[in-house]
């Protein structure tokens, strides 16, 4: 059985390489060529030959689209070097080229990745998608009041994604899912690294985690988030830290609210000056300069640490060696998962 239906609307990817950026260009306007003098064949189909009849080369573009027309359009601003949607032109990961391969890693975003309607299609075009969140549906049932499914599918009655306890499990499930989905379609990962929840996803894809330790987990940081949410709040504010904490340094000896701070590098902020990240009472930290547009207010945040009950509970359980590496987004090496 296919890991996944592919409807006549579905996008697909079309694969194209040539030795040189030229190569490249002349291959989108052979294919553009062969497709207007020979119409019909389905966009599937297409893009099943391109990757298992063609060789790869260095110079590379993905063609994204649902409907030969569309293909058209973008193999011609292709062909004549033009930047056009649904196209994304690169070259061969450093290191692959002389016969070596790049292998994928796998990874796991943090919170935020969310949508309403996630997943909701892959569950009817995709039986192993929908048989792996129904295997996390059954991991969640201990830890939760609502069903896995009813969320994804919008039932009415169903909690919404806004609240920190039902979107973080939803969130995991949805990536252990779409994992399942990556390798049943023969994409192997080299190894997995994932952010925040990410990693507790990522722990159960590489093997580090079993699915019931893994929902456990998710299942009671979601809760704890959840129970914290609107006892802080926070803001990203793209200045020096002096300058950040000056207009609510009184904070940081009241009684009546507590201040924290985290300067991190201010990569992809103007100057490249640092930021500070300050947490406190919300009508204090969301203040700023009259007219400055540069703080940011983030939502769901807490001024105090997230209880470690449930690691120190996972501690007391079985250690378990991973299937393929589990990377640290802290020291960039491999974690041993059999440490707990």
């Amino acid at each position: 059985m296919a890991p996944l239906t592919i409807g006549a609307d579905t996008p697909v990817p079309w694969l194209l390489s040539g030795r040189t950026p030229e190569n490249l260009r002349a291959q989108a306007a052979r294919l553009r060529d062969h497709l207007a003098a020979r119409p019909g064949p389905r966009p599937v189909d297409v893009a099943y030959e391109l990757v298992t009849a063609r060789r790869r080369f260095e110079h590379r573009a993905v063609v994204v689209g649902s409907a030969v027309d569309a293909f058209g359009t973008a193999l011609d601003g292709l062909a004549s070097g033009r930047p056009v949607a649904g196209v994304l032109v690169g070259d061969e990961p450093a290191g692959a080229a002389g016969g070596g391969r790049s292998e994928p890693v796998f990874v796991f975003s943090g919170s935020g990745a969310h949508w309403a309607g996630m997943g909701r299609e892959l569950l009817y075009q995709s039986t192993v998608f929908a048989r792996a969140i129904a295997d996390c549906e059954a991991a969640l049932a201990p830890h939760v009041s609502w069903v896995l499914t009813d969320v994804l599918r919008g039932v009415d009655g169903a909690p919404p994604l806004e609240r920190a306890e039902v979107v973080q499990p939803v969130q995991w499930a949805v990536a252990v899912a779409l994992a399942e989905v990556w390798q049943a379609c023969g994409v192997r990962p080299a190894a997995v690294v994932g952010h925040s929840q990410g990693e507790i996803a990522a722990a159960v894809v590489c093997g580090g985690l079993s699915l019931a330790d893994g929902a456990a987990l998710i299942a009671h940081r979601g809760a704890v988030l959840g129970g914290l949410a609107g006892q802080g709040g926070m803001a990203v504010v793209p200045l020096p830290e002096a300058e950040a904490t000056e207009p609510v340094g009184p904070l940081g000896g009241a009684p009546h609210g507590r201040l924290g701070q985290q300067s991190h590098g201010g990569g992809g902020l103007r100057r490249g000056r640092r930021a500070g990240r300050v947490a406190g009472r919300p009508h204090r930290a969301g203040r700023g300069r009259a007219g400055d547009q540069r703080g940011l207010r983030v939502a769901l945040t807490a001024d105090r640490a997230v209880p470690r009950a449930p690691a120190r509970r996972l501690a007391d359980g079985a250690s378990v060696g991973g299937r393929v590496p589990f990377v640290s987004t802290v020291t960039g090496g491999e974690i041993d998962t059999t440490e707990r």
